[in-house]
């Protein structure tokens, strides 16, 4: 199997394997000096992590990420104290409009 393809749908477009992309990103992550391993995968979480730290809905990101279950979209979400901060500073917020 060649590494790249020529997609027929769009035309200047490559289909890249999960191992190519891994490499590629791999040696990106080694010019930039980031230690942790660089993953296709990485891009997903990143984009999971920052749409519902951004106010976004579980369930409108599971229709984006394609997932039958909301559970493995879950997978992809990082929550960090920030996030949890945030969350309880919202609840605070409408506490105190009430």
């Amino acid at each position: 199997m060649r590494d790249a393809q020529e997609e027929e749908e769009l035309p200047g477009f490559r289909n890249y394997t999960d191992q190519y992309s891994n490499r590629v990103l791999t040696a990106i992550g080694q010019q930039l000096g980031i230690l942790s391993r660089l993953h296709w995968h990485v891009g997903r979480e990143t984009f999971a992590t920052e749409f519902i730290r951004r106010g976004g809905q579980a369930a409108v990101l599971q229709k984006l990420m394609d997932h039958a279950k909301i559970s493995t979209t879950m997978k992809y979400v990082h929550v960090d104290d920030d996030m949890k901060r945030q969350a309880i500073a919202h609840l605070n917020a409408l506490d105190a409009q009430q």
